[in-house]
C-alpha cells in the first residue's frame, strides 16, 4: 500500500540540504556522503526532493509504526540518481495526528 496521501508529501528544504546533503551535520554526514556520492548537491537541493517525493509515490511502505503523535511509514526502493543510477534507499515518513500529509523525516541507504 501506498503511503496516505503520498501525492501532497512534504519535503522540507532544510531537511534536504542541511541534513541529508550536509557534510557538517553531525547526524547527516554518513548520508551526505551517499547521496553526494551518487551526485545529488546541496546547491541542486531540489533534485533530491524531487526523487525522495518520487520514491514514496513509487513504493509501497514496508510497515507502519503508530507513535505517539502520529503514524510513522517505512518505505524500501530504489531512487534515480543524476549519475544515472537508481541506489536503494530508506526512507522514513510521518503522518502527525493533526495532518493530512506525509512529512519527510529521513532517508539513508538500505542495505
Amino acid at each position: 500500500m501506498k503511503i496516505p496521501n503520498y501525492s501532497n508529501a512534504v519535503v522540507e528544504a532544510r531537511k534536504v540540504a542541511d541534513y541529508l546533503l550536509s557534510l557538517k551535520h553531525p547526524e547527516g554526514e554518513s548520508k551526505a556522503r551517499f547521496f553526494l556520492g551518487w551526485g545529488f548537491s546541496r546547491r541542486r537541493w531540489q533534485l533530491l526532493a524531487s526523487a525522495l517525493t518520487k520514491h514514496a509515490e513509487e513504493n509501497d511502505y514496508s510497515a507502519a509504526i503508530q507513535g505517539k503523535h502520529g503514524t510513522k511509514y517505512v518505505v524500501v526502493g530504489s531512487i534515480s540518481a543524476p549519475k544515472g543510477t537508481t541506489p536503494p534507499i530508506k526512507t522514513i515518513w510521518m503522518v502527525d495526528d493533526e495532518e493530512e500529509y506525509p512529512r519527510l523525516i529521513t532517508a539513508y541507504p538500505e542495505s
